[in-house]
């Protein structure tokens, strides 16, 4: 899955941004998580994969360095509605040997992506918030046998949260986004080199430009203080790429869902009013 990690998209609670005061929570919580995904294995993909996950996470609700669901950042409020921040995210790897369009090139490496967000909170009331996010990303591909810059993205997105909704307790997240990608990452996921060359696949060098729009929801049952319950679901839109002509641009839509349990193996006594 070359989008977020949808797995960990839901597993913790988000920064729900309010004017009324948020319940106290542990500033620091360690746990693990884990659940089942079906996801393209890269975007305009023909073919998705069905992968499971266990992974350790650390939430801290600092002043400023925070990790969660959003990644690992540091953020600066410069005002009651902006606010800026550096973060980290990742994506799913994919083997070219189990998808027909990459048979024998490179494999897909797991996406580190960090860099920059800015934050504008358009409003808030009753916990729930609308804020719009300017976010651009270094991404780098990581694996046992490599650390390669492969380019950089710009993704504006219109982010709705909800931390308690129709007063049922479960947190809901929604956000549409719209993702623009250098020539370097649209090659990495849509060229073809001379030596991929085949009879039914031609070389091809990609273009800088639009990649995908995403409409995304994701919602987090607390079940008890400890055990929460995750789901997440993307619907992706690829129609009008700048790559559409390349050999391995096969459909203009794909999904994603995932679910999973998260359980807290560790609260912090010191709490913060944070989300």
């Amino acid at each position: 899955m070359r989008t977020r990690l949808l797995l960990l998209a839901a597993c913790c609670p988000t920064s729900a941004w309010s004017m009324e005061p948020a319940p106290p929570r542990p500033v620091l919580e360690i746990g693990i998580a884990g659940g089942g995904a079906y996801v393209p294995d890269y975007p305009a993909a023909a073919e998705s994969q069905l992968t499971g996950i266990a992974l350790p996470y650390l939430i801290y609700r600092g002043t400023v360095l925070k990790a969660d669901q959003d990644g690992v950042r540091g953020e600066l409020e410069l005002s009651k509605r902006w606010e800026f921040d550096l973060g980290i995210d990742a994506a799913f790897s994919a083997d070219s040997d189990d998808n027909d369009q990459r048979r024998g090139l490179r494999d897909l490496a797991y996406l580190l992506e960090a860099g920059p967000s800015l934050t504008y909170r358009i409003a808030a009331a009753g916990g729930k918030s609308l804020s719009a996010v300017a976010q651009l990303r270094a991404a780098f591909a990581v694996d046992t046998d490599r650390f390669d810059d492969v380019g950089f993205a710009f993704e504006p997105q219109l982010i709705y949260r909800d931390r308690n909704l129709l007063g049922s307790g479960l947190q809901l997240t929604s956000g549409l986004s719209v993702k623009l990608a250098d020539q370097e990452l649209n090659d990495y996921f849509y060229g073809v080199p001379d030596s991929g060359v085949t009879a039914s696949r031609s070389a091809y060098g990609a273009q800088s430009g639009y990649q995908q729009t995403a409409l995304s929801t994701g919602v987090y049952w607390p079940l008890t203080p400890r055990l929460s319950l995750f789901a997440a679901n993307q619907l992706l839109f690829h129609r009008g790429s700048s790559n559409r002509d390349s050999p391995l641009f096969s459909n203009n839509f794909n999904y994603a869902i995932g679910i999973g349990l998260a359980y807290s193996l560790y609260l912090s006594e010191r709490t913060t009013a944070d989300r």
